[in-house]
């Protein structure tokens, strides 16, 4: 069985695995964010919340970004989400 430690170390990421990932959704919202991140996992994309927002002013925008290869299959999700 391995260690908490090991376990850890082997789902971090650096910012260089993220190299090839690309934003597929945008929002000033962080739920809005989270309902299409929550989606795309359950449709079996990868995908991670990048908050570029202000801390003190909360102005900004808060990314989700996915692997280049699975962008397509992301925004067809999400348009259907939105109803598009």
């Amino acid at each position: 069985m391995l260690s908490l430690w090991k376990r850890l170390r082997q789902t971090t990421k650096t910012m260089s695995d993220f190299d090839n990932w690309v934003p597929v959704y945008s929002s000033a919202q962080l739920y809005e964010a989270e309902m299409v991140r929550g989606m795309l996992a359950d449709n079996d994309i990868e995908c991670v919340i990048m908050n570029k927002q202000d801390s003190a002013y909360m102005f900004g925008e808060i990314d989700v970004y996915v692997p280049t290869d699975q962008a397509f299959s992301a925004k067809q999700l999400i348009l259907e989400l939105k109803g598009e």
